[in-house]
């Protein structure tokens, strides 16, 4: 059986002035109903709350419930641009949504004075700055693809031309697209990114990727101690899990299969 909660006060009152505004407009000017209109479209609305069976915030709030519900809706947007720190947002924090923006548009990304994270809180992870920094090296960095058995190896410059592409079933969404100019944007964000990461190895003492290693790689495990990745990890040496594995990959090893991914 239906049941029809009463209006509250407030929208029985809006019910009134709706009567008193339309009785106004047939009997006085065709221009009450101007104000006729707002208190009839609530009415409308709370009507229609109170009858729907659907949403029980509605039922026992009309009107006013729809506000929860737009509030859930603006909730991301509030959420990252007042409450978020610029660095929390996942999964692209807004700190690093900036820097693709900056690097696309050709603006200047680097972000002066250190850094705004907590690098004394425990995980936190940084690179080594070399006493002796590098000079930025020239040229295009490149990665040798194919190892000493392969006849044709092949070096890919990196850290090339990236096709541009935007996913989207709007057609109206892909006319707004200009694609000679995001692809000079791609272009762009790609050659500053590559720059950067030439200027941070150059910093830490070395000229080339291949001279990365894991002990350049930092990590505070708590206020007290930080370790090195080549700390952290246990490293393998080249055939070790063939010939005797580990004990902490004993396990995963034994259970490993080369005809399926799953055990």
């Amino acid at each position: 059986m239906l049941t029809v909660l009463p209006l509250p006060p407030a929208l029985a009152a809006a019910a009134v002035a709706t009567a008193a505004a339309v009785c106004a407009a047939l009997t006085v000017s065709s221009w009450w109903w101007a104000a006729a209109a707002p208190p009839l479209l609530l009415l409308l609305t709370a009507l229609h709350d109170v009858l729907q069976r659907r949403h029980s915030i509605l039922r026992n709030h009309p009107v006013l419930g729809h506000l929860r519900f737009a509030l859930e809706a603006l909730r991301p947007e509030i959420q990252q641009y007042f409450v978020e720190r610029n660095f929390d947002g996942r999964p692209f924090d807004r700190d690093t949504r900036s820097l693709v923006y900056e690097r696309a548009k050709g603006a200047d990304a680097e972000e002066p004075f250190g850094s705004e994270r907590d690098l004394h809180e425990a995980g936190s992870e940084y690179l080594t700055p070399s006493m002796a920094p590098r000079p930025l090296p020239t040229g295009t960095p490149r990665v040798r693809v194919g190892g000493p058995d392969c006849t044709q190896p092949y070096d890919m410059a990196l850290r090339n031309t990236c096709p541009v592409g935007v996913a989207t079933q709007s057609e109206r969404r892909a006319r707004a697209l200009d694609v000679g100019d995001k692809a000079q944007r791609v272009r762009r964000y790609h050659e500053a990114t590559v720059r950067s990461a030439r200027e941070i190895m150059a910093a830490m003492g070395i000229d080339d990727a291949r001279a990365l290693r894991p002990h350049m790689l930092l990590q505070r495990v708590d206020p007290h101690t930080v370790r090195s990745y080549a700390e952290l990890h246990e490293w393998l040496s080249p055939g070790q899990l063939l010939a005797s594995p580990p004990e902490s990959w004993a396990a995963d090893w034994s259970a490993a299969d080369p005809d399926r991914f799953t055990r």
